[in-house]
């Protein structure tokens, strides 16, 4: 017998949805057959057998679940008709465990926020503790006392529930702004030359880029130069570093916002990293990300890039140091030394930082390095020329 738990599939969701058995309560399987379909609020998964052996269910399609939490059972053909006959004779293990009971992500933020007990969702005899439940009581509460709401919804009011996708957004921006004590700076960065970088590669070989692609790049080159913006916080007193920058990138077409990671980014061309963005977009039109697309990223570029936004102040993700923000290109006239009038573009990068590891110097330093990556022509900027500037900061910054 071999127990079949909810995998954990990416570090943004506390539970995932069992959308379905693909095959039944009591059908016999071999090792790699699919066995369910698992959904996290960013990509859907099949799960596959360990082993050869008869299928018991334990939890059933629809139900959500924390990663660890055991789902199913492969048994012997034997063990499969001895648990049978428990069932019957009512010695079900699920039946006789009622001190195990599981409570879901969604049903546990919601016993936080109107304070109910373990107590409470004890006596509803469940081992499965889904939000539902918990609004149930939280239902019966309010009426037990009379309580009557500020804000009342009339039966002809529409309520339309968030998808799965944005109450995922709905946890993290939670998180964020509970645990995490933020501070932003931002810094004007010039773009004349990068966006005649632009129209060349266009019109040379017919890539087509954007400020993103460039951006993109250029925060991955300052891992070494930078470790604790790409860190993660353990505790109040330390940091684990990363062994490389894997830069996440807002994604939002409408279906929600994803942020996938663009991996070993100091290694790729621009067309390189244009083409794994543009695979990005498509994939979120069609709502089927991998779950390693979205894992494990270590700092986030949000991309805010509307016409005439001109700021904009990002949450840092949970498990994050700090998160970018990228704003559209504006216009301004510059008045020379001669007397011209000049009109140069340019765009607002912001940073928002745990203040509990990096400081706000330090921010100022990490904008800085990026702004003169970006304002450089990128024709100026050899491999060779960017390793040797950032081994110089690295050596200033162990100096400090």
């Amino acid at each position: 017998m071999s127990d079949i738990t909810m995998p954990r599939l990416n570090s943004n969701d506390a539970d995932y949805t069992l959308v379905e058995w693909v095959v039944g309560d009591g059908a016999e399987v071999a090792a790699g057959d699919t066995l369910a379909v698992i959904e996290t609020s960013k990509a859907v998964s099949d799960l596959e057998a360990a082993e050869d052996g008869v299928l018991q269910t334990r939890v059933a399609a629809g139900q959500r679940c924390a990663p660890g939490v055991v789902i199913g059972r492969l048994l012997s053909a034997e063990e499969y008709a001895d648990a049978g006959r428990a069932v019957e004779a009512g010695k079900s293990r699920a039946e006789a465990d009622t001190s195990a009971v599981v409570v879901t992500g969604p049903a546990r933020r919601l016993m936080e926020l109107h304070g109910v007990s373990e107590e409470q969702v004890r006596a509803l005899g469940r081992q499965l503790v889904q939000r539902s439940d918990v609004e149930a009581l939280v239902a019966e509460a309010a009426e037990a006392a009379e309580v009557t709401e500020v804000t009342e919804v009339t039966e002809a009011a529409e309520v339309v529930p968030l998808s799965a996708v944005q109450c995922a957004v709905a946890a993290n921006v939670a998180v964020s702004h509970r645990e995490i004590p933020a501070a932003f700076t931002v810094m004007k960065v010039y773009s004349d030359a990068l966006l005649a970088a632009r129209d060349a590669a266009a019109e040379r070989d017919g890539t087509f880029l954007g400020v993103t692609e460039f951006l993109v790049g250029a925060v991955a080159r300052r891992h070494a130069e930078f470790p604790l913006f790409f860190s993660r916080l353990v505790d109040g007193e330390s940091v684990v570093l990363s062994d490389r920058a894997r830069v996440g990138v807002t994604v939002d077409v409408g279906r929600g916002l994803y942020l996938p990671v663009v991996r070993d980014a100091e290694t790729l061309s621009l067309a390189e990293i244009a083409s794994v963005l543009m695979g990005f977009r498509v994939k979120a039109m069609r709502g089927r990300f991998e779950p390693e697309d979205l894992d494990a990223s270590n700092i986030a570029v949000t991309l805010h890039t509307e016409p005439d936004l001109v700021q904009a102040m990002p949450i840092i993700f949970p498990g994050h140091v700090c998160a970018l923000s990228l704003c559209s290109v504006q216009q301004e006239v510059q008045l020379l030394p001669d007397g011209a009038v000049h009109q140069r573009s340019f765009f607002n990068l912001g940073v928002s930082y745990d203040h509990r590891v990096v400081n706000g110097w330090d921010a100022a330093r990490f904008l800085r390095a990026v702004k003169e990556e970006l304002e450089i022509a990128p024709e100026q900027t050899g491999t060779g020329r960017q390793q040797n500037r950032s081994e110089r900061r690295v050596r200033t910054y162990d100096k400090q």
